[in-house]
């Protein structure tokens, strides 16, 4: 092979990458604009966190406890949105009457209202009253201070 083809094959692989990096970037930037475009619902604004702990409500709560564990063993930095919205749609098909009439933005605008969840628009981490929150519906202890 002359300098020329290697030239040439280096170029062809370069544009095949950023053709690829590309429509990447195009497909992530739609999956979270369909994100942020869902309709929203008012099933998550009734609650309050004061509820979780009245037993009429556990049910409620409880749905949220396996979205908080991932969110938090993804460690500070939190989890990418897209693995969250994930979680979500399987909760939403496995719980409809919960889901129902609620869209992943406001779930997640609740847990951020309820101070159990920050996040920006890539990830979302569970803050300190979220690992409190967390804590106390897994072992039912409250957290020592």
């Amino acid at each position: 092979m002359t300098p020329v083809h290697i030239l040439l094959f280096i170029v062809a692989v370069l544009v095949g990458v950023s053709l690829i990096l590309a429509v990447l970037h195009y497909r992530e930037r739609h999956a979270l604009e369909c994100i942020r475009s869902e309709p929203t619902g008012a099933a998550f604004s009734t609650l309050s966190v004061a509820l979780a702990f009245d037993p009429d409500h556990a049910i409620l709560w409880e749905t949220q406890v396996s979205a908080l564990e991932l969110i938090s063993a993804a460690g500070p930095q939190g989890v990418h949105i897209r693995q969250l919205y994930a979680w979500y749609r399987t909760a939403a098909a496995h719980y409809p009457e919960l889901y129902e009439g609620s869209g992943f933005r406001p779930w997640l605008e609740f847990l951020r209202e309820a101070r159990l969840v920050t996040f920006d628009e890539c990830r979302v981490a569970v803050t300190r009253e979220g690992h409190e929150f967390l804590h106390y519906r897994v072992t039912a202890e409250p957290v020592r201070q």
